[in-house]
């Protein structure tokens, strides 16, 4: 019986997640990020689409441990909007 192994992918720079539309997103760092990725203070990869905002949390080793999220633009908007949320663009 042949055991074929999965090649894990070290990160990109900075956390970046892997794939070519990731290329274009944002860094984001915010301290109430959405729920779905954590709620805390964390910091945030972003690509913001006219109707939707594709979201995923910095990877930090090989194995992975990043999440994804797809939320809608306006939910983005009220998050951003917010008095206690600090948001801060790294790059």
């Amino acid at each position: 019986m042949k055991i074929r192994w999965k090649k894990i992918k070290t990160p990109l720079p900075k956390g970046r997640p892997l794939g070519k539309k990731w290329k274009r997103a944002t860094l984001f760092s915010m301290r109430y990020c959405p729920d779905v990725l954590g709620g805390d203070n964390r910091n945030i990869w972003a690509i913001i689409g006219h109707k939707n905002v594709y979201c995923s949390t910095c990877q930090q080793c090989k194995a992975g441990g990043n999440r994804k999220a797809t939320i809608s633009r306006q939910i983005w908007e009220k998050l951003i909007a917010t008095n206690n949320n600090k948001v801060e663009v790294l790059s």
